[in-house]
């Protein structure tokens, strides 16, 4: 079954022509195992609680997406935070990606670069955590 978020997503996605493309189970599993080993310490409920390595924060109530991520075009990798095991992971473009974001309502993620060599994560605190590896 599709979490409320994934469906913002898609929805968003399609009626602004972003790209944003659901991986499969098995590749988000990978994506997800490579990103917390490099970036998270334990489980907790959400990454940015957790950071393993040094990191910046930025108020993202002053401070844009664009102006934070370490990689601003070419492909990255979203993952939603809905609190379920297996968390789902998209394909992104991310000089598209503030726009896609902007069409959705309010939820926690984690956008990595397509070489998981940074992540920036969004916390319900309005705060970008920006950390590399």
């Amino acid at each position: 079954m599709m979490h409320e978020i994934e469906s913002w997503i898609k929805d968003a996605a399609l009626s602004g022509g972003f790209l944003a493309e659901r991986v499969s189970d098995e590749v988000a599993a990978d994506i997800q195992t490579q990103a917390k080993s490099r970036f998270v310490i334990d489980n907790p409920r959400a990454w940015w609680m957790s950071l393993s390595r040094p990191y910046e924060q930025f108020d993202s109530r002053k401070t844009s997406l664009s102006d934070v991520l370490p990689g601003r075009t070419g492909r990255g990798w979203l993952i939603a935070e809905t609190e379920m095991p297996n968390l789902p992971v998209y394909s992104v473009d991310l000089s598209q990606l503030p726009a896609l974001l902007e069409e959705c309502p309010y939820f926690e993620y984690y956008v990595l670069g397509s070489d998981l060599n940074w992540i920036v994560a969004e916390s319900d605190h309005n705060v970008y955590f920006v950390c590399r590896a």
